[in-house]
């Protein structure tokens, strides 16, 4: 399904998985063309969508557009997708009772809020790789070690790096388990931190069972936000992390008045991070028609940063060997540098620039 992936099928597909958009008589056209229909299953498929793109195929409609090997293919991978989040519930249920029967306190982040309580997405249509848990920062190690006395392991490649300032443990797998668990004591690195300070998501969190919380509603949207478009810099890359975007959309349509968009804003505002917050909620209202009090849908200087994301997708440049070289080189970020190798020695930066330079060489030129 190696198809160019136009603007229209961009928008198309986020028409489909939009739980407010009304698909259009173009749309449903285009499902029922080959080469249209292929570039939507294969975007689908790069974010891990295809789970609730199928779910909403049958929702407004669209499943008569399918010819029988379309609609055979993606029944067979919304079963995978159901019965793959099943396990990871199933892993959740169980450690998330392993810390309250050691007397652990633990808050549920990203995904996992979607199998444990609710966020308003389709049961099985969201894709994880891994179980996000944060716990109190003094009972960190306290809980890496419950879960290795469980036997659960370390999921590391030799090349990997442990970061000096890690936010998170090391992906923990048990064997046979479906996915990673990771444990938090911050939600996020330490250089995005005053986004979100621990201190405030231990104070207003929500109870889900007995000593299992969730952030507050404001700060699940905060971290989903943050997490996409300053850690992972889809917003400097200039990327539309669908998938992101998606949960994002369900997020806000499940708190509703919850959300306390003057926090929000002031939050981003004070840590110098405005622009992105607008320019998330410009692309969202955009692609999702999910509007907030706060979004400007007519700000030239968004559009035109979306605009560009969008040309970026239709070109094909967002997975240029240029681009890949550019994210190796922001690797060796200063703040980058010291969140993974740490600021307590002398000459930190350039001591972590050769301890980088030395792990790439490594992945370059592999011992035989």
């Amino acid at each position: 399904m190696n198809v160019e992936t136009h603007r229209h099928t961009f928008e198309d597909l986020c028409s489909w998985l939009s739980p407010l958009k009304a698909v259009s008589n173009e749309t449903l056209e285009r499902l029922q063309i080959e080469d249209e229909r292929l570039s939507l299953i294969a975007l689908s498929n790069h974010y891990w969508l295809t789970g609730q793109l199928t779910h909403s195929i049958r929702a407004k409609g669209g499943w008569k557009c399918l010819d029988v090997q379309t609609s055979d293919y993606l029944v067979e991978l919304a079963n995978h997708y159901q019965t793959y989040v099943s396990r990871v519930k199933q892993e959740a249920e169980t450690v998330t009772v392993y810390f309250p029967d050691n007397q652990l306190d633990c808050i549920l982040l990203k995904g996992v809020v979607s199998l444990l309580d609710n966020t308003g997405q389709q049961m099985g249509t969201r894709f994880m790789s891994d179980i996000d848990l944060l716990v109190d920062e003094t009972e960190w190690q306290t809980a890496i070690s419950l879960l290795k006395q469980k036997g659960y392991q370390e999921s590391l490649g030799k090349d990997d790096v442990v970061a000096v300032g890690l936010h998170q443990s090391p992906p923990l797998r048990h064997p046979g388990s479906p996915c990673c668990i990771e444990i938090h004591r911050w939600p996020l690195k330490r250089s995005v931190l005053p986004l979100l300070p621990v201190e405030r998501c231990w104070s207003e969190k929500i109870e889900v069972s007995p000593r299992v919380y969730r952030l507050s509603a404001n700060d699940e949207v905060i971290l989903c936000i943050s997490h996409s478009e300053i850690v992972d810099r889809s917003y400097e890359d200039r990327l539309i992390d669908l998938k992101q975007l998606n949960n994002l959309a369900f997020l806000i349509l499940h708190h509703g008045d919850r959300l306390d968009w003057s926090i929000i804003s002031g939050r981003f505002e004070q840590c110098g991070y405005a622009q992105i917050l607008n320019a998330t909620l410009f692309n969202l209202y955009q692609l999702f028609g999910v509007s907030t009090p706060i979004t400007r849908p007519q700000d030239p200087v968004l559009k035109e940063h979306y605009l560009e994301c969008i040309s970026r997708y239709c070109s094909g440049k967002y997975n240029s060997k240029l681009d890949k070289l550019r994210d190796v080189l922001k690797g060796y970020s200063k703040t980058n540098i010291l969140d993974l190798y740490g600021a307590e020695r002398s000459f930190p930066v350039t001591k972590g620039r050769l301890e980088h330079l030395k792990r790439h060489v490594r992945l370059l030129f592999p011992k035989r």
